[in-house]
C-alpha cells in the first residue's frame, strides 16, 4: 500500500514539473508569477557563486539542527525536574498562555533587533525556542499517562524521582519526539526570520538581498532548495525515531 501510494505521488508530481515547465518555459515565459525554469535552473549558479549558497546552508542548517539536537538532550536530562514541576504545579505556564497570542515571528523581530547581525544570538534564539516547545510538548502530554503505570512504579517501591525522570519520561517520550517535525518547521521559519531581520549571513540573509535587488528567479530557486532540505531533515527524523523509539504506551 505504501508502495503504491509512493508511486502516485511520484505521477503527480512529475506531473505538476510537466506542466510548470511548457506552461513557464513556452507558453507564458513572461510573467510574475513563476519563473521561466531556464532561469530557475540559471538561478542556482548565481546562489552558489554570488550569495556563497554553501557558506549559507552552513549557518542555517547548524543553526536549526543544533537548537533541536541540543534543545532535545537538555529536555531529555532535565525530564525528571519538569515532570515534577508539572505534577506539583499543574498551572504553573498560565500566566504565559498570553504570550501564544503573538506571532511567531514576532520574537524572532525582537532578538533580531537585541542582536543584530549576531550568529550567536541566532543559536541561542533557535535553542530556547526548542528548549520551550519540548517543555510545553511535557506539559501537554503529562495528563495523557495512565494511572496504572504510576501505581505499578509505586508498588515496586521506585522513588518518586525516578518515577517522574525514568517511567513516566519514557512513557511521553515518543509523543515527545514525534512534536520534532513540527518544530523542525517552526525553527527553520524562526531561524530564517532571524537572519532577514538581522542579515545574518544564511539562507535568511540570501533572502534580505534577493529582495533587494529584485531577483525573481533566485528567490523561487532558494525557496526550492530550502525544501528539499526540510524534506531531508524530516525524512532524517523519521527514520531515526523508528530506530531509537520503538515503544508506546
Amino acid at each position: 500500500m505504501k508502495s503504491i501510494n509512493s508511486k502516485k505521488k511520484l505521477i503527480i508530481l512529475l506531473l505538476v514539473i510537466a506542466v510548470y515547465y511548457f506552461l513557464f518555459e513556452f507558453i507564458l515565459p513572461l510573467n510574475r508569477i513563476l519563473p521561466k525554469p531556464s532561469l530557475l535552473i540559471e538561478s542556482y549558479s548565481s546562489l552558489w557563486n554570488d550569495y556563497n549558497l554553501f557558506s549559507a546552508f552552513l549557518v542555517s542548517a547548524s543553526a536549526v539542527y543544533t537548537s533541536i539536537i541540543v534543545g532535545y538532550l537538555i529536555v531529555n536530562f532535565t525530564s525528571g525536574f519538569w515532570i515534577s514541576t508539572f505534577i506539583k504545579n499543574e498551572k504553573l505556564l498560565v500566566p504565559f498562555k498570553i504570550f501564544r497570542y503573538f506571532p511567531a515571528f514576532f520574537y524572532a523581530v525582537i532578538f533580531a533587533f537585541w542582536f543584530p547581525e549576531s550568529i550567536i544570538a541566532e543559536y541561542f534564539f533557535g535553542l530556547i525556542a526548542a528548549v520551550f516547545y519540548f517543555v510545553l510538548t511535557i506539559k501537554n502530554e503529562l495528563p495523557n499517562v495512565k494511572i496504572e503505570y504510576i501505581d505499578s512504579a509505586k508498588s515496586l517501591s521506585i522513588s518518586e524521582s525516578k518515577i517522574n525522570s525514568i517511567v513516566l519520561w519514557k512513557i511521553i517520550q515518543p509523543n515527545v519526539y514525534d512534536s520534532i517535525s513540527k518544530l523542525h518547521y517552526y525553527i527553520w521559519v524562526l531561524v530564517l526570520i532571524f537572519e532577514f531581520i538581522g542579515k545574518i549571513s544564511g539562507f535568511g540573509g540570501i533572502y534580505n538581498s534577493l529582495l533587494t535587488y529584485n531577483d525573481f528567479a533566485a528567490l523561487f530557486a532558494l525557496a526550492i532548495f530550502i525544501s528539499i532540505i526540510i524534506f531531508a531533515g524530516n525524512s532524517f527524523i523519521n527514520f531515526f525515531k523508528n530506530k531509537i523509539i520503538y515503544w508506546r504506551q
